[in-house]
C-alpha cells in the first residue's frame, strides 16, 4: 500500500509540471495572468498595476473599476465575481497578458478564474465595465457552461448593456440604417470568429445590433431566470426563450 501511495505521488509530481507547461504553450497570456502575483506588478486596492504606473492613474483605474462594479450589480441584481484586474502601461505588457491585437482591454477566462486585462494607452471606463460583465457571467454560470452554452452574440450584447459608449447607441444604429446599413442576423453569430468577422464597420454593426437585441429582451428577472435555468442544465436556447 505504501509503495502504491509513493507511486501515485510520483505520478502527480510529474503530471503537474507537464500540465503547467502544456497550459502555457496553448494559453500563454492566461497562464501569465494566473501567475501575476509572482510578477513585478504591484497590487493596489486589489488591482495589479504595472510597476511604472503613477498614483493618479492608479486612482483613475480604481474609480473606473468601482463604477464597473456598480453597473454589474445593477444589471445582474448582485455581483458574485471577483475578477483579477491587471493594468498594463505599455502595449508590450498588454500583449503579454491580454491580446496580440491593439485592443482596449480583454477578459481572460479559465476554469481557474477570470482576469480583466486593461491596455493603459486606451483607458476607458465603459470598456472596463464591458469586460467585467464577461467575467461576471462566467462567475455566475461557471466556465464550462459559459464555454459550451453561451453564444458570442449574447455574451457581447449583454456586456454592451454596461458599455455606454455613444458610438454603439440605438440612435447611432438607426443613423447607420438610414445610410443604408443592413442589420445582420445577429442570433446566428454564435462564435467569436463569426461575430468579429468582416471589416471594422461590420464588427461595429454586430456590436450595436447585439446591444439592441439584448436591450429589447432584458429584464433583471429574465436574466436571473436564464442563469438559474442554465445552472439547472437547460440549454441556452430554452433558457433565452423563457
Amino acid at each position: 500500500m505504501k509503495n502504491i501511495a509513493v507511486r501515485i505521488l510520483i505520478v502527480i509530481g510529474i503530471l503537474i509540471p507537464v500540465a503547467a507547461i502544456a497550459h502555457y504553450a496553448v494559453f500563454p497570456q492566461t497562464t501569465r495572468c494566473m501567475l501575476i502575483g509572482l510578477s513585478d506588478f504591484q497590487k493596489h486596492d486589489g488591482i495589479y498595476f504595472s510597476s511604472q504606473t503613477n498614483a493618479a492613474t492608479q486612482n483613475t483605474v480604481v474609480a473606473y473599476v468601482y463604477e464597473g462594479e456598480k453597473r454589474i450589480e445593477s444589471l445582474f441584481g448582485s455581483k458574485t465575481g471577483n475578477p483579477v484586474i491587471i493594468y498594463c502601461n505599455t502595449i508590450d505588457e498588454f500583449h503579454n497578458y491580454g491580446a496580440d491585437g491593439n485592443n482596449h482591454a480583454v477578459t481572460q477566462l479559465s476554469v481557474f478564474g477570470e482576469y480583466v486585462v486593461i491596455n493603459g494607452s486606451l483607458l476607458d471606463s465603459n470598456i472596463i465595465a464591458h469586460e467585467m460583465c464577461h467575467a461576471e457571467l462566467q462567475s455566475q454560470i461557471g466556465w464550462y457552461r459559459r464555454t459550451t452554452q453561451i453564444p458570442t452574440w449574447f455574451d457581447e450584447g449583454l456586456a454592451m448593456q454596461v458599455d455606454w459608449r455613444s458610438d454603439f447607441s440605438e440612435d447611432s444604429l438607426q443613423a447607420a440604417i438610414l445610410r443604408g446599413a443592413q442589420l445582420p442576423k445577429i442570433t446566428t453569430m454564435k462564435t467569436t470568429s463569426l461575430f468579429n468577422g468582416g471589416n471594422d464597420d461590420d464588427v461595429w454593426l454586430n456590436y450595436a445590433t447585439a446591444k439592441l437585441e439584448i436591450a429589447k429582451w432584458y429584464s433583471m428577472v429574465k436574466l436571473k431566470s436564464l442563469i438559474t435555468m442554465l445552472n439547472n442544465g437547460y440549454s441556452f436556447d430554452v433558457s433565452y426563450r423563457q
